[in-house]
């Protein structure tokens, strides 16, 4: 039989450990770079255990410190005992290679995890029962946890900082108060500055509300090309609110046949339009964080992508089937924000509002925080929520046609428990600013 040896390299492991145990007051620059699951070998495991026990109990650490340590727990000869650890202290005469060393383990360790992922993943296909999407998402989930826990980052001067932030001032004062990621709501865009890299921002309402449209809206207007992830809506029907809008044609008449010669004319040639906007739509029922990640790093490196919206939250899928909804939410959030980060853009997320609003008084279903739905992790993942809010959907009052506003309930930069008003326009579903030179207009 031809068993294979995983990946490993005892001698640099051992290299490492005698560095340490040689040169204790190191052990603050590289502490961060080692764990002690890194090691192949189980008595370099349970020796790094201890000096790591040892690290952060604020105790000497040396050859004897370490020794007793283990000899507390009965653990002396399973670390090989006084034999190993006098090969140990024979192994080093330097520790000026100490980082090279800590890469080539932490290599030969993501070897072996990426093999273990591969296994697991040969051993689900062969089941007649499994499903091809979970046993993708769960290779791609296995591979981006091993990149992620490589991805460390360290604390820095103020002064390695100071430049790449005035490049970014520098660059603001070029745009001369513009927006980098315009939300394309003039009074938005001056309460709120835009969007910006790494933002996670939520979009909330109540159904019928128009949060989708609102953040068509946005995409159309964000000045970047967008990619659009409709869990609940297909493509067709999302291609269709922007026709209607740019033809000026209701929706309801293009969805049930009922446009005329004229109307259809128009909705040909606005589609040259539509065609031409750089918006990129996926339709993806089953879509879940490891492959909406994976297909929006497709869409920035193909596309230059901009700019991501989810459409929506809570019929996004799980890595775990049946998850409690709040675990479900409080994962999908944390994630979102990370990848937000990782990517620079801003990420818009869309997301239902508890029905008990509804149960309210009519004057006091104006949504607030603690009406997002399912998980706290909402709002403390955010960085800005807004709520569209059109009371003519509670209210059928004349006076109340076409009103809409756009609430800020957070940002993390700027003001709070502030609205600008826009206008709704039902036929085409769409939401666009006020002319403030039209009297007609509130």
């Amino acid at each position: 039989m031809n068993l294979k040896i995983p990946p490993s390299s005892i001698e640099t492991e051992k290299s490492i450990i005698a560095s340490l145990l040689v040169s204790p007051k190191i052990i603050d620059d590289f502490i961060e770079d080692i764990d002690c699951e890194i090691f192949y070998s189980s008595k370099n495991r349970l020796i790094m255990n201890a000096i790591e026990a040892l690290y952060s109990s604020s105790k000497e650490i040396d050859l004897l410190t370490v020794r007793n340590h283990l000899k507390a727990s009965q653990k002396v000869e399973e670390a090989g005992g006084d034999v190993y650890f006098s090969e140990l202290m024979s192994e080093v005469s330097t520790t000026l290679n100490l980082s090279t060393h800590i890469e080539i383990v932490q290599g030969k360790f993501d070897v072996r995890r990426i093999i273990e992922t591969c296994n697991n993943a040969l051993t689900c296909a062969y089941d007649p029962k499994v499903d091809p999407v979970e046993l993708l998402g769960g290779i791609e989930s296995g591979i981006q946890s091993i990149c992620e826990k490589n991805e460390k980052t360290k604390a820095v001067h103020l002064s390695e900082t100071i430049g790449p932030s005035l490049k970014n001032i520098s660059e603001a004062r070029k745009r001369g108060g513009i927006p980098e990621i315009p939300t394309g709501f003039k009074k938005l865009d001056e309460l709120t500055g835009g969007f910006h890299g790494g933002d996670l921002v939520i979009i909330a309402a109540r159904p019928g509300m128009g949060k989708t449209s609102l953040a068509l809206n946005i995409a159309e207007y964000c000045g970047v090309p967008a990619s659009f992830f409709s869990v609940e809506m297909p493509n067709i029907q999302l291609t269709q609110k922007i026709q209607s809008k740019l033809a000026n044609v209701p929706l309801f008449k293009i969805r049930n046949g009922l446009v005329n010669d004229r109307e259809f004319e128009t909705i040909n040639r606005v589609s040259t339009q539509v065609a031409s906007l750089p918006i990129y739509v996926d339709d993806d029922g089953y879509l879940n964080i490891v492959t909406f990640r994976s297909k929006l790093r497709r869409l920035i490196r193909k596309h230059n992508v901009g700019l991501g919206i989810i459409d929506y939250l809570q019929i996004m899928k799980g890595l775990v089937k049946n998850q409690e909804p709040v675990r479900r939410i409080t994962e999908i959030t944390g994630t979102l924000k990370a990848i937000a980060k990782e990517f620079n853009i801003p990420i818009i997320a869309l997301s239902q509002l508890n029905r008990a609003l509804e149960n309210r008084p009519l004057n006091s279903r104006r949504p607030k925080l603690s009406d997002l739905k399912d998980s706290g992790s909402i709002e403390q993942d955010a960085d800005m929520i807004l709520f569209p809010y059109r009371h003519e959907v509670y209210s059928k009052d004349a006076s109340d046609k076409g009103k809409a506003e756009i609430i800020i309930a957070k940002q993390r930069n700027g003001p709070t428990d502030i609205s600008c008003e826009v206008v709704f326009e039902g036929p085409i579903t769409t939401f666009r600013d006020i002319d403030y030179g039209n009297k007609d207009e509130f």
